[in-house]
Order: C-alpha cells, then structure tokens, then sequence
C-alpha cells in the first residue's frame, strides 16, 4: 500500500526512537520529537511523536515545528505559500494510567490547554493522537449551552483519563471527531486485553465542518490491502487503529 496515493500528512504517536533517530517514508519528510529522558542501555526509544508530510505538500505550505516541543505532545504551523490560511496540526501521546515510567498527566493537560489558548487564532487547529482515555458517551460539550451533532459512540467504558479529557474538551471549547462525519467509526485499539477507544482527532466547536470522511481502518484491513498480512507474525502487527479524515479547503488534505 502506498500512503502517499491516500494522505498528504501522517501523524505517528508513540514512536520507539531514540536520540535523533528519524522515520524514512519515500516520499515524506518527517517532523518528530523524540522522548529524551529514556535509560541509557535502552535499545528502542518509547512515547515519541511527530508527523510525515508529503514532499508534494512541501510545495504549497512553509511547514515548521512550532517552537519547542514538550514531552509527548508537538505542534506544527503549515502555512500556505499561495493562500491565505494556515494549519496547526498537533500530535499527542499520553501513556496509560498504568505505565511503568511515572507521567503527570495534569502537566500533559495544561500544557495542551495553554497551547489551545495561544494558538487558536492563528490558523486551523486540530490535535491527534493516542490519549489513553475512554470517555464512553459522555458529552464533550455543554449540554443545553453548545449545539453539536450526536456523535456515534462504539465504546461505552470510561476510565478517570477520560473524565480528564472531556475536562479539557469542554474547556478549550474542542470537540471529538471519532462519530461525527464519518465513513466508518469504529475501535481504535484492538487487542487480546479487549477493543476501546483512545485514539482522537479533536477540533474546535467551529471548526467541525471542515472535517470529512472520518475513517476507522483496522490495522489487519490495512495490512490485507497490502497483502502483507500473511509474512507477519501477530505479534508484530500494531494492535492501534488508522484513523484518517479529509480537511476541506481551497484544496483537499488527506490526513491520518
């Protein structure tokens, strides 16, 4: 399968790089940060992010990591060279409740809302990634003050990360994409443990309707198109979902 036939920007959230190890995609350029406190003897870095761009996005858009990024959490300003607007993409990784490396995860959310706060003017703003959090059906706006579309829930657990994050979401005034103008919602972590939902795109209330074709895809499906699934062993196939959307513009972004 080749991603750069379906997508024009790729988020990756929890990368296993270390020190200034890159991701090699023909044809993207990658923007990433890695985790920098890991053990010396460590062979495989954890909990880093970044994103692929398409070298054909590369010629419409002036693409920058904005300023410096914080442990499992990176920004980038796309600024386009021709029209007059700007992405800011964001790409997330927050460990689980249960990880064996310490994470303050109330530093992770105020870290993003200040972010959300700073950045919201300057562009589109929406903020990927694995957050661990199982918010079940519970509304990520104020109910009877908001107005926003239903979204489709697949996962009915909630875990205290979720409450946390639907605290932020109501905060900063984003919304859940996972449900909402959507082709396909379904789980998007798949494992011997069970099926939930941690992985998100969020937006701003207003923003929704540029946001199109939210797809699920499994990871197998994914691996069949490629006919690769049969050469895997199943444990080195991810048990994390691919999730994609289309931002609508002047021009059409496929994003994961």
């Amino acid at each position: 399968m080749c991603f750069s036939q379906y997508f024009d920007i790729l988020g990756v959230a929890e990368t296993h790089l270390i020190q200034d190890s890159t991701l090699d995609l023909d044809g993207y350029r990658w923007f990433g940060f890695n985790r920098q406190n890991i053990h010396c003897r460590a062979r495989l870095g954890s909990g880093g992010v970044g994103f692929l761009v398409k070298n054909e996005m590369l010629n419409c858009f002036n693409v920058s990591v904005l300023e410096q990024p914080c442990e499992g959490i990176m920004w980038l300003k796309m600024q386009h060279k021709y029209e007059n607007f700007t992405l800011l993409p964001c790409v997330c990784y927050l460990p689980p409740e249960n990880s064996s490396r310490y994470f303050d995860v109330n530093t992770f959310y105020e870290q993003l809302l200040m972010d959300i706060f700073k950045y919201q003017n300057d562009g589109l703003v929406f903020i990927c990634g694995d957050f661990n959090s199982r918010c079940g059906s519970l509304h990520d706006y104020i109910s009877g003050v908001d107005v926003l579309p239903e979204r489709n829930t697949v996962d009915f657990t909630i875990n205290s990360y979720g409450e946390l994050f639907i605290d932020f979401l109501i905060n900063t005034n984003l919304c859940i994409l996972n449900g909402r103008n959507s082709v396909k919602n379904d789980f998007t972590s798949i494992s011997v443990k069970g099926c939930s939902v941690v992985d998100y795109c969020i937006t701003p209330y207003d923003s929704l309707n540029y946001f199109t074709e939210f797809t699920v895809t499994r990871t197998t499906d994914l691996i069949n198109k490629a006919y690769a699934l049969s050469v895997l062993a199943p444990s080195s196939i991810p048990d994390h979902s691919l999730l994609s959307w289309n931002i609508v513009f002047n021009v059409r972004i496929g994003v994961m």
